[in-house]
């Protein structure tokens, strides 16, 4: 079996970006939306599943800095 893929003009960023976005996720699940409307595609929406328990929950480095104010003051004479 042969397949010929034509891609629209106006479609061939958003396929540029979901391959990009596949590429970069390389392995696990992708959700995402396709809104299209007569054949062209009109908006592109990944969800990313984020796990709370281990980037919310987890122990966080606390990082505090000591501000010091300076200022010049003069006396007039």
């Amino acid at each position: 079996m042969q397949y010929e893929l034509e891609i629209p003009e106006e479609n061939c960023q958003c396929h540029i970006d979901i391959e990009k976005d596949i590429t970069d996720r390389k392995n696990g699940l992708m959700t995402f939306t396709l809104r299209v409307h007569d054949g062209r595609i009109t908006d592109y929406n990944l969800m990313e599943n984020v796990d709370a328990k281990t980037k919310y929950f987890s122990p966080q480095v606390v990082v505090r800095e000591k501000q010091v104010v300076s200022y010049n003051y003069r006396k007039r004479a």
